[in-house]
């Protein structure tokens, strides 16, 4: 079993819940350290001006500027080593430990230790197909609730029954990537009420 270094407890704390619960897993089997949790609007700035996020902080917001966090970054620890050396050896330790962490959240969550699903930033869309991305941010594990999109979604079909199969998986991939607007969320919270009515 490994452990923290006070460093990575200090980062992991500002996480929300069910990401603590699975680093806390995923520690006694793997060694790990915790880049960054909560970020500040300046850090998550900082990060987008560098190209290390997409996100400006601004109009779109990253999980990690939520409080606490809905991501974090972390990366394989070894010592003597450079997890970020840019050989494609190196890159697979990220891959090995991104499949540990979805193991350990599945089965998490199958015995209701944890709420949430998981998407990681080396496979954005969780088809298990790394080469259809611009933006491999191998580091980056985020939460997120797909059922109650799912219900929603359902919800919405129910309600327009006229929308085609291709139109309403289009929804819900937008939801899935992060890339739904405003205004079709704010249709779907109403739809979703409308149920109940």
């Amino acid at each position: 079993m490994y452990n923290f270094s006070e460093t990575s407890k200090k980062r992991l704390k500002t996480c929300h819940k069910d990401i603590q619960a699975i680093c806390n897993e995923l520690i006694k089997y793997y060694d790990f350290s915790v880049i960054e949790g909560h970020r500040t609007l300046k850090q998550q700035q900082e990060h987008y001006i560098n190209k290390r996020s997409k996100l400006d902080g601004i109009v779109k917001k990253s999980k990690h500027q939520s409080n606490p966090s809905m991501a974090i970054d972390i990366m394989p620890y070894k010592k003597g080593t450079n997890a970020f050396s840019g050989l494609v050896q190196d890159a697979h330790r990220f891959y090995y430990m991104m499949g540990l962490v979805k193991h350990i959240s599945l089965k998490l969550k199958e015995e209701g230790k944890i709420s949430h699903n998981v998407r990681f930033g080396l496979d954005w869309d969780s088809d298990d197909i790394y080469t259809d991305q611009s933006f491999h941010d191998l580091p980056h594990i985020e939460i997120y609730w797909l059922i109650f999109i799912l219900n929603l979604h359902k919800v919405y079909m129910w309600y327009n029954s006229s929308m085609s199969v291709a139109q309403h998986s289009l929804l819900v991939l937008k939801f899935k990537s992060g890339k739904a607007d405003s205004s079709v969320l704010s249709l779907f919270l109403l739809l979703w009420t409308l149920q109940f009515k």
